[in-house]
């Protein structure tokens, strides 16, 4: 089970390493369905930490307006 946190961690710092700067509103909600859907499948997945890293996103790019 160690492995498996170890690739979640390769892959997950790159979303928050990605700091996007929207260009405006329509931008920005698009991003945001669209963490929402892999927020979803992630939790629909058991994959908590995965969630939990979007969620944060998701509240990083709501934060931004």
């Amino acid at each position: 089970s160690h492995a498996i946190y170890e690739d979640v961690e390769d892959i997950m710092p790159k979303i928050n390493e990605t700091k996007t700067i929207y260009r405006n509103d329509k931008e920005r909600q698009k991003a945001i369905r669209n963490l929402e859907k892999l927020m979803q499948q992630a939790v629909k997945d058991l994959d908590f930490l995965v969630a939990a890293r979007y969620r944060d996103e998701i509240e990083r790019i709501r934060k931004e307006k």
